[in-house]
């Protein structure tokens, strides 16, 4: 025993000994930038391509955030935007031509195709050996959302809290100048719409790139995409409210009401629209709001803008949909060169020492802290972080949706928005049942082509190529083309666990809007 202690007394003299001349040793000899400190080269950091959606006031790899994103990894990045039009077929077809992006952020019916069409790389060992802060950061119930068979293939990014986002934006002034107030029924709306028309003949009542408009379909109550009647989960297609909503808006489209470009139009072409003048109206969210509206008000110093909230139909029907669901799939391509240092540079962003710096910038300086809620220090938080969110390849959940409210009060028009599209949040959200379900074999592969069946049909009826009357053939077209068994997926899903999973997935959000 003796010797024992002997023993452990000259390792432990010959450790500190050694500790002392490495220490003499690195004083005299700094580890130069590129090498280890044993005096070998590490390998240089190679530089990232990165892609992620069209956003109107992003510059990425220009501004403030890229430096301190660049600063905190130590990876150099090539930024790219998917376009503002058509981004999934734009997307799906540069893949197929070897695309060899590090990193894409993408919305879901682009994550599913490309999951689908086998694109992308599973994760789960990268996340494992290289992703740590990006697995801490997320709950464990919204890896579900990008998980198939067992394998991870993306890092989702769902909504930051439970809210609405959409409404129509209408020129308010115009209103006043009619002496009307602002329409909260669809009779109302279709006054209102008429009214302008009738007082400025070069003006389009309503401008917009779908005859979907869910501030409208609330009037029919068609709430979701999907919906649960008596149990069932049914797509709103199928539903009798669905043929009255559309002979509504056959009514707007003939009547000159609703922009009669709407078929072609596209979503630059309609922005510019609502800020040139040409439109009084727009279907609009609390983030598109603000470059919607600043850019009217740049041309036009008098005009005014306001909400028009869910309508009202005639039954009382009023509701909309919920941002309850995954926003976003950070992927990464099997046909990536640097797929571990994508990792890695995800995972450093992700770092909580990393991540609120490079999503709100420094306490004190483009932010306070006040009971727990960050208050932005404004122009600061604008000029040092403005389009941060841009740069998001996953968040820390419960960190962010606190922060996420302080980004959303930097700019008046973008709070104001959000504040009014919410403001009878508890009695008008309805939970969109796919936006929370995990991917389903037949849903990835059919439901693109649904969509894409369903708004050719919607705009034939629109320009009367199609009629009412054969609405019925439709409804068995897209029954064959694949909706039949989407339908029954979803019902077995949503029966065996869907219900459950919902339910609990709801529960990691904070509570409130």
């Amino acid at each position: 025993m003796k010797n024992k202690k002997s023993k452990i007394a000259m390792n432990g003299a010959l450790v500190s000994t050694l500790m002392l001349t490495g220490v003499l040793s690195a004083c005299s000899n700094p580890v130069q930038p590129g090498s280890s400190a044993n005096g070998t080269a590490e390998k240089p950091k190679p530089v990232l391509k990165v892609m992620a959606e069209y956003d109107a006031l992003a510059k990425p790899g220009t501004d403030e955030t890229s430096k301190a994103t660049e600063e905190r990894t130590g990876y150099k990045v090539e930024y790219s935007m998917l376009p503002a039009d058509d981004p999934v077929q734009k997307l799906s077809i540069e893949v197929a031509a070897g695309a060899d992006y590090d990193i894409i952020r993408m919305q879901p019916e682009a994550f599913r195709l490309l999951a689908s069409q086998n694109a992308l790389m599973p994760l789960n060992d990268l996340l494992d050996k290289y992703g740590q802060n990006v697995l801490d950061g997320i709950p464990k119930e919204a890896w579900e959302l990008t998980t198939i068979n067992g394998k991870i293939y993306g890092i989702p990014k769902r909504s930051e809290r439970l809210n609405i986002s959409q409404g129509i934006g209408i020129r308010s002034d115009l209103l006043d100048s009619l002496g009307m107030k602002m329409p909260t029924t669809m009779d109302e709306f279709y006054q209102t719409l008429k009214a302008i028309k009738e007082n400025n003949k070069d003006m389009i009542p309503l401008t917009s790139t779908s005859v979907q408009i869910p501030t409208i379909k609330s009037a029919f109550g068609l709430y979701n995409p999907w919906m649960e009647v008596n149990g069932e989960i049914v797509p709103a297609l199928k539903l009798p409210a669905m043929k009255d909503y559309m002979s509504f808006m056959i009514k707007l489209y003939n009547e000159g009401l609703l922009d009669r470009d709407l078929p072609v139009n596209k979503k630059v072409v309609v922005d510019e629209k609502f800020a040139g003048g040409k439109a009084a109206a727009i279907p609009t969210d609390w983030k598109a709001s603000q470059a919607q509206f600043s850019a009217l008000y740049k041309n036009n110093a008098k005009a005014k803008t306001d909400i028009i909230q869910p309508l009202i139909g005639k039954n009382g029907e009023q509701g909309i949909s919920v941002n309850a669901n995954m926003v976003y799939a950070t992927v990464i391509l099997k046909s990536a060169k640097h797929p571990e240092d994508a990792m890695k540079f995800m995972n450093a962003r992700m770092d909580p020492k990393n991540f609120e710096y490079l999503a709100l910038g420094k306490e004190g300086e483009t932010f306070t802290k006040q009971n727990g809620k960050y208050i932005p220090i404004m122009p600061a938080l604008s000029e040092k972080r403005g389009e941060a969110y841009w740069y998001l390849f996953g968040i820390r959940e419960k960190e962010y949706s606190e922060m996420w409210l302080a980004r959303l009060r930097r700019d008046a028009i973008l709070f104001e928005t959000y504040e009014k599209v919410n403001k009878d949040y508890s009695k008008l959200a309805h939970f969109n049942i796919t936006g929370m379900m995990p991917p389903l074999e037949s849903y990835t592969k059919y439901n693109a082509a649904l969509s894409k069946l369903e708004d050719d049909y919607y705009t034939q009826l629109l320009v009367g190529s199609e009629k009412l009357d054969n609405y019925d053939r439709f409804i068995k077209k897209w029954e064959d083309a694949g909706g039949a068994a989407v339908t029954k997926d979803i019902n077995n899903w949503y029966k065996n666990g869907g219900k459950q999973f919902t339910e609990n997935l709801l529960k990691t959000y904070p509570a409130g809007y």
